[in-house]
């Protein structure tokens, strides 16, 4: 493993399982929530999006898409987001199936929906003894219950940025990439085990590349093709129709252009592919 090594990973996870663990300087803590390893996420505020600034960094990386303007203000309340993608092993405790075609224990689940995703973390909650987030039939989530549930997408960007505000968490080329995340370049075109790659500041894995990741908020296909708003919002989401719903991180067959933090994409809430997972989060407040 290069992105994390296997005797590092193991001693880390036995510290967790012992109860909550913090790494020297990271500054959050970590405590294992049924078997998931689950950070909890300063309330705070950030700039959501991207300057369009060309010339900055090599092209590949430094690309436009439109519906990452304009840039804009966004509070929010503290939360817990999962350290790494939900792997195969946790969701066939859970699930008691596997779904993905290019199967191991610490690979990252494919092969599900955003429909697959909201039973998951339903099911995921009641046998933690948490309250159930989601209204199956609806896709609609309860934000003050405290059980599991996808990161809102400003909640996946702000983790995902750990307090940076360049393409990547690592910088802005194609070599802090490298150190970050899976993508077209390195990934061999197959998804990797989770956590073979250097965390962001707040000991998250694989926010760049390896698999898309779900998010709770649909795509508003009515909105300047999913544009934001300018105005300054707090624990913002958008849960107008789940036809699509956005998908985050960039994948192993991506283009750093589509691996960096502001990068947004979508996929339909009701189908499911080989570069497609997702992490879950919890409210705390």
């Amino acid at each position: 493993m290069t992105r994390m090594q296997m005797a590092a990973l193991t001693a880390a996870l036995a510290a967790l399982a012992a109860g909550t663990a913090c790494r020297a300087g990271s500054g959050v803590k970590t405590e294992m929530v049924q078997g998931i390893a689950m950070v909890t996420i300063p309330a705070g505020n950030f700039r959501m999006g991207t300057e369009y600034a060309p010339g900055t960094a090599d092209d590949t990386v430094n690309r436009y898409y439109p519906d990452e303007q304009p840039v804009h203000e966004v509070t929010l309340d503290a939360f817990q987001i999962g350290a790494t993608e939900i792997t195969q092993a946790q969701w066939r405790e859970i699930m008691g199936d596997n779904p993905a075609t290019t199967q191991g224990d610490d690979l990252p689940v494919t092969h599900v929906s955003g429909n697959d995703a909201v039973k998951f973390c339903n099911l995921l909650s009641t046998t933690a003894g948490l309250e159930p987030c989601y209204d199956e039939t609806s896709g609609k989530c309860d934000f003050s219950k405290n059980g599991f549930r996808l990161p809102t997408e400003a909640e996946w960007e702000y983790a995902c940025r750990a307090g940076s505000k360049g393409h990547f968490n690592t910088g802005n080329t194609t070599a802090d990439l490298e150190r970050a995340g899976w993508y077209y370049g390195n990934s061999g075109n197959v998804p990797h085990p989770v956590s073979q790659k250097a965390p962001n500041a707040w000991d998250l894995y694989d926010m760049h590349g390896n698999v898309w990741e779900f998010c709770y908020d649909g795509f508003d296909e009515t909105y300047s093709a999913g544009n934001y708003s300018p105005d300054p919002v707090t624990n913002p989401y958008w849960d107008g129709s789940f036809n699509l719903r956005i998908i985050r991180g960039g994948g192993l067959f991506s283009a750093p252009s589509e691996c960096r933090s502001a990068a947004r994409g979508c996929f339909w809430t009701g189908g499911g592919n080989w570069y497609t997972g997702f992490r879950v989060a919890r409210s705390i407040r």
